[in-house]
């Protein structure tokens, strides 16, 4: 047994043993999050793509010939997961009495486990159906089976939002070659896979990708960005409010997956292709935005589409364009993909306008958007400026805790510091404007009040100046950030003078809401019946409960009571031994407790002026959101009626935030 799956069953019968231990559950989610993402739940619960592909399996198998030789061979299901597709093919050749064994097979040690346990449990015995522990490269039927075989049908579900990622073409090649029958009719379900993409509207997205920092000469961009060793980032348009295609869908390339000549030429050498997209609006390119067709018998009648209107479980590819382009209705905007085995990468000039090759800074995406939240930058200087107008003192320390790691808080602060000069210069106070004028532009200078040295400096000239300390309490996925916690904790601990001293933020209130939402739930646990499987009872115990980087605005949901405060000060909360505490919050319409979604408040100073990482006043900073899911309690339980009550108990471990619900009043 793989050791993740090891983990797992350790901290099962712990939870058996202790269900209410909160750091064991917190050990076993993330051990279940390393051993299983979290899109499968999403993917399971896609009953159009599951409705799809079990009507194209039935159809396809019916077709094949009923020859003697070809009626004994067996139906692989390739990177098999719960072994949904096997059971699919099980059933359908047990109707059509073909009397077809069924092999599956799968690389992760834990998903062939439950893939195994799933097609037992859902009534198909080893006799029917045999699940392999192993990559279909290393699928040697004689040593598992007894005998080697080739394969009249193989049906896989492999592709990621860009259809290539997870190595398809690559792994159908080499089935083609090993694994399916040369008899006339064997097959690969899905039969071809046609890939298009159009020209893509977005400030937000393009926000995430290229900040407006350049430090020591270098770009501050994402690895979609460069597109190198990640050719392209995933996300979902329909959340972001300002996506905008303008341009129809183009087609890139078809991809014949019954065609070995097609799959060969992909694996062993690369093409180029251009791509013209005819724009149908006026507006600013600043991406492309690449989905696929997924035909799943040849006669097409069957086809999955993950376009940006679409509602299925896949997200779209985003490769970010270097500039962004002025286009009008009619324009044709030409633009070159390399293409191979590993899909599609945007061919770019990444030359200074000298020629050079250009040199970057790469960091993740969302603290890209941190960068370019000019609204926050712009909102916590000002209670800067107020402190340094009411201080005598000769010389000052800037202090802004790391986002990433502690090589990257010049980066990120640099900005900041900009901004702060510009505040300096327009309220007049000269001495700070000299000081960052002075200290900042030397960038060996600032590496000394960097995050190495702030907590562990002997210099005693540096305890001579007031501080201001400012650290990103909440990350960008819209979680605390345990990181920024313990360092402000450190920092205050070392940073003792007698000078004056500002630590922003003041406080961070943490707020919420109760919700009822199918989608939640459905991104987070199988939900019901999978195809009239029940694959729910085996994987849900390996659900997960922390929901992070959540675009609540984008999220089917009904609210059930109004927004309440968790706790007035969460930092201070953070530095006291775990509390006992109890919410009682009123029901404002009856329904099914799903989550707690919650966000923070974060003060600058002691008034009532606070940023939240919500939606407020119509500002939309660069946080998400995340929420809490009661994805291990039942739903019968978590049912509410309206003018009721909810006793909810809230948790504080290990900077996460989690919740119990303890009991629920009547009105």
């Amino acid at each position: 047994m793989d050791l993740p799956s090891y983990s797992l069953q350790i901290f099962r019968k712990c939870l058996r043993l202790k269900p209410d231990c909160i750091s064991t559950m917190l050990s076993f989610e993330n051990n279940c999050s390393q051993a299983m993402s979290c899109w499968h739940f999403h993917m399971l619960n896609d009953n159009n793509r599951n409705t799809l592909y079990d009507q194209a399996i039935g159809k396809t198998l019916a077709q094949l010939p009923a020859t003697l030789a070809f009626s004994s061979l067996p139906v692989l299901d390739l990177g098999s997961g719960t072994s949904l597709l096997a059971m699919m093919a099980a059933r359908h050749t047990k109707k059509l009495q073909q009397h077809r064994e069924i092999h599956a097979c799968e690389a992760s040690h834990f998903m062939s486990t439950i893939g195994a346990e799933c097609a037992r449990h859902n009534g198909f015995d080893d006799s029917m159906l045999k699940t392999f522990n192993c990559s279909s490269f290393d699928l040697k039927t004689g040593d598992m089976v007894g005998r080697s075989v080739r394969y009249s049908l193989l049906v896989c579900e492999v592709f990621d939002c860009g259809f290539f990622g997870e190595g398809a073409i690559k792994s159908l090649y080499h089935a083609h070659m090993h694994l399916l029958s040369k008899l006339p009719g064997a097959c690969i379900l899905p039969a071809r896979a046609i890939i298009k993409c159009a020209l893509l509207q977005s400030a937000s997205i393009r926000k995430r990708h290229i900040s407006p920092i350049v430090h020591n000469r270098r770009p501050v961009v994402s690895q979609a960005w460069v597109g190198n060793d990640e050719r392209y980032s995933a996300e979902r348009l329909s959340e972001f409010p300002d996506a905008e295609l303008l341009s129809e869908g183009t087609e890139v390339t078809v991809v014949d997956l019954n065609n070995f000549e097609e799959l060969e030429a992909l694996v062993s050498s690369c093409r180029r292709a251009t791509v013209a997209m005819r724009a149908t609006k006026d507006g600013e390119a600043h991406a492309i935005v690449q989905w696929f067709r997924l035909e799943l018998d040849r006669e097409a009648e069957f086809c999955i589409e993950t376009a940006p209107s679409s509602t299925y479980c896949w997200q779209q590819a985003i490769y970010p364009l270097r500039d962004a382009r002025s286009v009008r209705e009619g324009d044709v905007v030409d633009v070159e993909f390399d293409l191979d085995a590993d899909g599609l990468r945007m061919v770019k000039d990444l030359r200074d306008k000298n020629g050079l090759q250009l040199d970057y800074h790469i960091i993740d995406e969302g603290y890209i958007a941190r960068l370019n939240d000019t609204i926050y930058l712009l909102e916590w200087l000002p209670a800067i400026v107020e402190f340094c107008k009411g201080v005598e003192w000769k010389l000052m320390g800037l202090v802004i805790s790391p986002t990433i790691d502690g090589t990257e808080v010049l980066q990120s602060t640099h900005q900041d510091i900009r901004n702060l000069e510009q505040l300096c210069k327009d309220e007049n106070i000269a001495n700070l404007h000299h000081f960052l004028q002075t200290h900042f532009v030397d960038q060996n200078y600032r590496k000394r009040i960097g995050y190495s040295q702030v907590c562990d400096v002997e210099d005693a000239h540096f305890h001579k100046w007031s501080i201001i300390l400012s650290t990103d309490i909440v990350a960008p996925d819209g979680m605390l950030s345990k990181q920024a916690l313990e360092w402000r904790m450190l920092a205050m601990s070392r940073l003792n003078t007698p000078f004056p001293k500002l630590v922003l933020p003041t406080r961070v209130e943490v707020r919420a809401e109760c919700w009822e939402s199918d989608e939640l739930l459905s991104r987070c646990q199988v939900v019901g019946s999978t195809s009239g499987f029940d694959i729910a009872s085996l994987l849900n115990p390996y659900c997960m409960s922390c929901f992070s980087d959540l675009t609540a605005d984008s999220v089917p949901h009904r609210r059930l009571t109004s927004e309440f405060v968790v706790w007035d000060d969460v930092i201070a909360e953070y530095q006291s031994s775990e509390s006992e505490r109890t919410l009682r919050v009123r029901v404002s319409e009856s329904g099914r407790l799903d989550a707690v979604l919650f966000w923070f408040r974060i003060f600058q100073d002691d008034s009532d002026k606070s940023i939240s990482t919500g939606k407020s006043d119509g500002k939309r900073y660069h946080w998400n959101q995340a929420a809490f899911v009661f994805t291990r309690t039942d739903a019968e339980s978590r049912k509410v009626e309206k003018g009721g009550e909810i006793v909810l108990k809230p948790i504080l471990h290990d900077a996460m935030i989690m919740f119990r619900l303890v009991e629920k009043l009547k009105s």
